[in-house]
């Protein structure tokens, strides 16, 4: 294989890796946004509707679910991205850091939007008679409360992310110091650590392939019993972490 050939393989296999990062990224975060909608909505039913039975408020919950919030965290998303391709310069889709995120969610109109679904979803209810007319009044009248619940919850989450990937960065860094001193256990407490924080992060390449080399690495120490490892299974391990 001539090295024009090995430089498309590595293109294509970069191209599959970048693809699969948009899709897990899409992934996290319209369930994440779904999941702050929910927490939104339920603030703001406990305010709007607080003398009705709770299966009254949860009726009108799964009614506003049903009919377009649930399906909204999609779209919520995806004005999320567009706003970043078109004035971040995002053109991939592939969100680089937490904060790239933050800037597009601040300015990207993003409230309208959920505003414009919240509407929706209530005329939706009202016409499969799932609520009544004066309680899509009633909860109308609070739409104020459930876009200031849903921006705090937004902020919240992102300020949350931007500390997750603060501590998987802390715990890369207590990784290779355990490893300059040869310390297995403390190298391994860390990747525990790294790996608690990943499961709730973004999926962002530069924090993946950071932890895939460290797993690698950790491994290979452990098959081979030596922390003697050469220059060249360094650059291995930094290539299969692609």
């Amino acid at each position: 294989m001539n090295i024009t050939e090995i430089g498309q393989e590595i293109g294509e296999k970069l191209s599959v890796f970048n693809e699969k990062l948009v899709e897990a990224q899409n992934r996290f975060m319209e369930s994440n946004i779904g999941q702050l909608l929910n927490n939104a909505l339920d603030t703001t039913l406990k305010i709007a509707l607080p003398e009705f039975a709770e299966d009254a408020v949860i009726g009108a919950k799964d009614a506003l679910l049903e009919n377009g919030l649930i399906d909204g965290s999609k779209q919520i998303w995806n004005n999320i991205k567009e706003y970043g391709k078109s004035v971040l310069g995002i053109a991939s889709g592939k969100f680089e850091s937490v904060e790239q995120v933050q800037m597009a969610t601040k300015s990207g109109g993003i409230l309208d939007s959920v505003s414009s679904l919240f509407d929706f979803a209530l005329d939706k209810a009202v016409e499969k008679e799932k609520i009544t007319k004066s309680e899509r009044q009633e909860l109308k009248s609070n739409k104020n409360s459930f876009l200031k619940n849903m921006k705090s919850e937004i902020s919240e989450e992102l300020d949350n992310q931007v500390k997750y990937i603060e501590k998987i960065d802390e715990f890369s860094e207590k990784w290779f110091n355990c490893y300059n001193e040869q310390d297995l256990t403390g190298m391994k407490n860390a990747n525990r650590n790294i790996q608690k924080y990943l499961e709730k992060s973004l999926p962002l390449e530069k924090t993946l392939k950071t932890a895939r080399q460290i797993e690698i690495m950790e491994n290979l120490i452990e098959s081979t019993g030596s922390f003697d490892i050469t220059d060249e299974e360094r650059e291995l391990a930094s290539a299969l972490a692609q």
